[in-house]
């Protein structure tokens, strides 16, 4: 949990507190509460993630939802069980 540091330190069992810099832009109001703008938010997880968990991070941040295609994969999954597929020699 990141907070500005004019607030006192985070103390919550299972809860690392940090504090942060943030500028005004990078603050909305999600349902009454302060948060990170997504951009920041991927900012901040680049101090501490791995190139892969920051790339799909980043994936699902920018991506496009399309409702239409939620939930393939179990279609997919029930489509190609038992199924078995020729490989390469």
């Amino acid at each position: 949990m990141s907070k500005p540091n004019t607030l006192p330190p985070v103390r919550r069992a299972g809860v690392v507190g940090h504090t942060v810099l943030a500028f005004d832009d990078e603050l909305m109001i999600w349902d009454g509460i302060r948060i990170s703008t997504s951009a920041r938010t991927w900012l901040d997880l680049a101090r501490i993630l791995p190139l892969e968990d920051l790339v799909a991070v980043g994936d699902q941040l920018v991506r496009q939802p399309r409702h239409e295609l939620e939930g393939r994969q179990h279609q997919l999954q029930e489509l190609f069980r038992g199924q078995r597929f020729p490989t390469s020699r």
